[in-house]
């Protein structure tokens, strides 16, 4: 029992060191990061709150169109189109490449201007091979850094997230309140191994009112219900443990057992969720300073 708490805390204190980003945290809570950038700075000029709308991700899809068209025409037979296609596609390539000068290199013009000798001459046997190579150039761009750049751009901080303890009542961060809620949930199980009760019970209620301050929280970047990680699946189980708590004879291997399935099913998958995003988050954020 005593081991299981252990590992489940050092689980959850690993993660708190991954979603502020930090190998220590001074007492203002401002975290020391230095991780090596992923991105260029000159991405940040057409995203929010910079740009009123995603201009990067609208050049993409601005290439997107064309070039599927083209290739929807061209399996059609249809190559009266297809030239058409490919200008609009090569016009928003190039547009694109002129955006973030950093990304020059990952614009290549060598594969679009074999494409358009391609495209001229309206031979499906050169034709598709030539978007089969313009394709490649696409996906390796995206291999490297669209991941970054959506965990940059289109997710929310939890460094924004400002949270009352519902314990103190003081305003913390969430990290800091991430903290104190793994505190209570590892402090349930070493009291109990201790054979403190009481002080067992005191620490689920701490961890219980905290873990639904988290789930009230959600709110701050998802628009709608959360059906996972602090859903009523997740409920159940913190009320099993509730009710292991409050008898008399308390089972202390039963309650690590559903402190384990807590972990497992809530803490855990949530964390594979948004730690990369928060992670990537600091890392490009602590070079930019």
């Amino acid at each position: 029992m005593q081991l299981i708490n252990k590992c489940i805390g050092v689980l959850c204190l690993v993660v708190v060191v991954l979603v502020t980003g930090t190998a220590s945290v001074h007492g203002d809570g401002e975290a020391m990061v230095d991780h090596h950038a992923t991105l260029p700075a000159s991405l940040e000029q057409y995203y929010p709150p910079v740009s009123p709308a995603p201009a990067y991700l609208l050049a993409m899809m601005s290439m997107s169109q064309p070039f599927s068209a083209m290739v929807s025409d061209a399996l059609e037979g249809d190559l009266d189109h297809v030239a058409g296609d490919f200008d609009a596609f090569r016009k928003a390539y190039l547009g694109a490449a002129a955006m973030v000068p950093e990304w020059t290199d990952r614009y290549p013009v060598e594969p679009v201007d074999r494409l358009a000798e391609a495209v001229a001459t309206r031979d499906m046997s050169q034709i598709m091979p030539a978007v089969e190579a313009v394709g490649a150039v696409c996906h390796s761009c995206h291999l490297s850094t669209m991941a970054p750049v959506q965990h940059r751009f289109h997710w929310g901080r939890f460094a924004d997230i400002a949270l009352t303890d519902p314990l103190s009542g003081a305003d913390v961060s969430y990290a800091r309140l991430m903290l104190m809620m793994e505190t209570n949930f590892s402090g349930i199980g070493a009291d109990l191994a201790q054979g403190q009760i009481e002080n067992a019970r005191a620490q689920f209620a701490g961890f219980k009112s905290r873990f639904e301050t988290f789930g009230d929280a959600c709110m701050v970047c998802h628009e709608t219900e959360r059906h996972y990680y602090v859903s009523d699946d997740i409920d159940t189980l913190i009320a099993a443990l509730e009710s292991e708590l409050v008898k008399p004879e308390v089972d202390a291997a039963r309650a690590g057992e559903l402190m384990q399935l807590i972990g497992r099913e809530s803490c855990s998958k949530c964390h594979l969720v948004h730690i990369p995003a928060a992670y990537a988050q600091q890392a490009a954020r602590a070079h930019s300073r």
